[in-house]
């Protein structure tokens, strides 16, 4: 499972909410979370946790890496969603450098 932010919000943040919906698609794994629009492009933008028996397990959020596929497909998906790039902390430069990448 792949959480992306649309704004500056983190996600984290929003464990509760995330939670209701990964248990009423009866969703147990790995969630992965781009916090691109939080962090930035930055080390701690993937986390990876664990979703068991209804919940997070907290202990095991940890810094993650993604595959080029899926980090192509986050950029197509921002190029579609613009204004979710504007409601964030990146800068104008990081944005036109995220919307001019050949994928």
């Amino acid at each position: 499972m792949f959480v992306q932010s649309v704004n500056y919000n983190n996600p984290i943040n929003q464990l509760n909410e995330i939670s209701k919906e990964l248990v009423y698609f009866n969703f147990e794994g790995k969630v992965v979370f781009d916090l691109l629009l939080t962090n930035g492009n930055s080390s701690g933008r993937f986390l990876i946790s664990s979703f068991t028996n209804s919940k997070f397990e907290m202990s095991s959020f940890r810094k993650t890496v993604v595959a080029k596929n899926i980090r192509n497909e986050i950029i197509i998906y921002y190029k579609k969603n613009q204004e979710y790039l504007s409601n964030s902390i990146l800068s104008k430069k990081t944005i036109q450098s995220i919307l001019n990448e050949n994928v």
